[in-house]
């Protein structure tokens, strides 16, 4: 065996050994980041409860709600006095200076409304127009608009069934308000489909049972209607009905260990779900208890209860954050009408379970476990999110910093490794696996040395040959 073959045999022999390696996937989290925690941060300015909260470009806009305070009554009998009622305000909080700020308010004042945001405008849908004496029959189908680019309100098209004490979820470009309370006093089950493109409405298959107050959220594609008030009646439910949009179908989930707490302080349950960016991906149920589902195993946990426990306050999710903001509480004995509704204007901020641990997933589809002939290796790689900073270590060195997909020249022949980095835009470092590959370039044929020595071997011939001759002319006779 020649040794150029030689050594093209035992490249492939390292190739192949290389290519049996199996190496862990590195893993980097800030270990303090365990999250299950509550923070105080700056109020809103307004004292409010069953108001709107939603997230546009960032920022979190609470709209609307009541900043009622009645005494000597109870949440469903008149009280002998008033101050406050329905409001329209609209404050913006921005949780990076966190300071809350006066936007142009929603043009009819209201409660109970449903809100969802699509393509950056802001929809407020349904609700109630409550003014003293206490009323629940004031639903109404009102569908206002807000545009922040231009901090100005549009009416739309109106909800057909008007509801009030409901929630909405997009999915798919479509905004879904399920279930709620009519103007005439009964527990609604209806499901309506609002279309922002075509400014239209329609109906999909019916919520099982009817229910208000209810912990909402979207997941992989369907719609959780969580617990909730059955209405005129003493007792909440402890319910978990499952909309898929799909098929416009319906089923049912584990209940969560507490139903809603029906007539008492907290008498709401809210809700929000974390996407598996930041925190593991969950849906919370927020009321007296913070209960935590999760979708993939159908099952339920608990969390560090609200510090404050109340009703009607509103919850969103900021980059897997989430702020839990206003609400009302009621003291004294209802029963005997002479308890006393306070609406509080506090922003809380809880850390979901398991927050920071979610690292960015990068995965290497070249070079892994391949050989190449030439010293120019192609890095081609995925990552599942948005990422501030990519690079990468080639054999253990420092690592170089990317801009995507790139060749990286000049490596010598051998067995290497190389490992890939991305740090998202929460500051979570990811790694990948490290991958093998092996360089068997093939070194071109040196034809000027070749070419020297070929000449300097002639001329050695030719020498020789002319002293053979001449030897041999000495020696004819």
């Amino acid at each position: 065996m020649s040794m150029s073959k030689g050594y093209a045999v035992a490249l492939v022999l390292v190739f192949l050994f290389a290519s049996c390696l199996i190496d862990a996937k590195p893993v980097s989290a800030d270990s303090a980041a365990t999250g299950n925690t509550w923070a105080e941060l700056a109020p809103m300015n307004l004292a409010r409860s069953y108001f709107g909260a939603v997230v546009s470009d960032g920022k979190i806009y609470a709209i609307g709600g009541c900043d009622q305070v009645a005494t000597g009554g109870n949440e469903i009998m008149p009280a002998s006095s008033y101050t406050g009622g329905d409001t329209g305000a609209n404050e913006v909080y921005d949780p990076a200076t966190g300071n809350w700020t006066l936007e142009a308010p929603m043009p009819t004042p209201r409660e109970g409304f449903a809100i969802a945001v699509y393509q950056g405008k802001i929809y407020c849908i349904g609700g109630s127009t409550q003014e003293p004496p206490y009323d629940m029959f004031g639903a109404v189908g009102v569908n206002e608009a807000y545009d922040p680019s231009t901090n100005s309100w549009q009416e739309e098209a109106p909800m057909p069934y008007p509801v009030t004490d409901l929630q909405a979820n997009v999915i798919d470009g479509k905004i879904y308000c399920i279930g709620g309370v009519s103007s005439s006093n009964v527990g609604s089950t209806a499901n309506q489909v609002y279309d922002p493109v075509t400014n239209t409405w329609s109906e999909n298959a019916p919520l099982p049972t009817a229910t208000f107050d209810y912990a909402s959220a979207v997941c992989n594609g369907k719609i959780y209607i969580i617990n909730g008030i059955w209405w005129m009646s003493d007792y909440g439910l402890d319910l978990n009905q499952i909309f898929n949009p799909q098929n416009d179908t319906w089923s049912s989930g584990a209940p969560p260990p507490y139903g809603t707490e029906a007539w008492v302080g907290a008498g709401t349950d809210v809700g929000a779900a974390t996407t598996g960016v930041m925190a593991p991906e969950r849906i919370y149920a927020f009321s007296s208890y913070t209960q935590i589902y999760n979708p993939m195993t159908n099952s339920w946990s608990l969390g560090e209860a609200i510090s404050s426990p109340r009703g009607g306050f509103a919850v969103v999710n900021v980059n897997d954050q989430l702020y839990v903001m206003g609400g009302s509480n009621f003291t004294g004995d209802m029963n005997a009408e002479v308890a006393t509704e306070t609406e509080f204007n506090l922003t809380q901020l809880y850390t979901p379970v398991g927050y920071g641990t979610i690292l960015p997933e990068i995965s290497i589809l070249s070079p892994e476990n391949q050989m190449f002939n030439k010293s120019s290796v192609p890095l081609v790689f995925t990552v599942d999110r948005a990422v501030s900073w990519e690079g990468y270590s080639l054999d253990g060195k420092a690592n170089v910093t990317l801009s995507g997909n790139e060749t990286i020249g000049g490596i010598p022949n051998g067995l290497h490794t190389i490992t890939v980095y991305a740090n998202d835009t929460f500051g979570n470092v990811g790694a990948s696996q490290t991958v093998n590959f092996t360089v068997a370039a093939l070194h071109p044929f040196p034809t000027v040395a070749v070419a020297v020595v070929s000449g300097s071997v002639v001329v050695a011939v030719i020498a020789g040959l002319l002293v053979y001759f001449k030897k041999r002319k000495r020696w004819v006779i």
